[in-house]
């Protein structure tokens, strides 16, 4: 990953430190290819926040540019069925702080601690690894969870949900497309409800394989 890689893309150039010591990492979302997902507290004001944690020793030109996209959405005008970027902040990262943003008691599984293992397997001499940070909108569970409940199909809740979700996703999409940009990765497991508890409005999230139209 080149030392400037968010350059272009409206980065607050906040340290490392100044922005580590306003958040309380308290727990992990979810891992993936590139990296976890850790849920946070302002420690000022106590509002929560979701947190995209990426470190990727050499970054491939794929793997670049989907980070890029998803970074770029902090300059999209917001909509409240667009999963809001706030912060993107790029830095490098040394054994110390590594273990300090992923202590071992924020995972709950082995398969999310295992990502942290490989974190920690590809830091270099002198033990540092470029990495990049993601702050989002905290949001609540993904329509993949939904609809893996049970529902009543003679619910009439079960019916108003199923067309505020529909409505939610064609209002999410048509912002998207009016700012030339295709998602291209459309699926339950990017779609989140707004707070935990199922609670409306859905949102869409995960812009990584997204295009923006010229």
């Amino acid at each position: 990953m080149g030392s400037n890689l968010l350059q272009n893309h409206a980065t607050t150039r906040t340290s490392i430190t100044e922005y580590l010591s306003s958040l309380q990492f308290e727990s992990c979302l979810g891992s993936g290819a590139f990296g976890l997902v850790l849920k946070a507290t302002n420690r000022e004001h106590g509002s929560q926040t979701a947190v995209k944690f990426i470190l990727r020793p050499e970054m491939e030109g794929t793997e670049q540019k989907q980070i890029l996209r998803e970074c770029s959405f902090k300059t999209l005008d917001h909509h409240e069925n667009i999963v809001k970027v706030m912060h993107t902040i790029e830095d490098v990262f040394t054994l110390s702080l590594i273990n300090d943003i992923l202590p071992d008691k924020l995972f709950t599984n082995a398969a999310q601690k295992m990502v942290k293992d490989l974190f920690l397997a590809r830091l270099t001499r002198p033990m540092e690894l470029p990495g990049v940070l993601i702050q989002m909108e905290l949001c609540g569970e993904t329509l993949r969870q939904w609809l893996y409940q049970k529902h009543d199909k003679s619910d009439s809740l079960v019916h108003h949900q199923q067309y505020a979700i529909v409505k939610n996703l064609i209002d999410g999409l048509v912002h998207l497309h009016k700012n030339k940009i295709l998602h291209r990765d459309l699926k339950p497991e990017n779609i989140m409800f707004s707070k935990t508890g199922f609670i409306l409005p859905v949102k869409i999230g995960d812009f990584g394989l997204s295009r923006h139209l010229h």
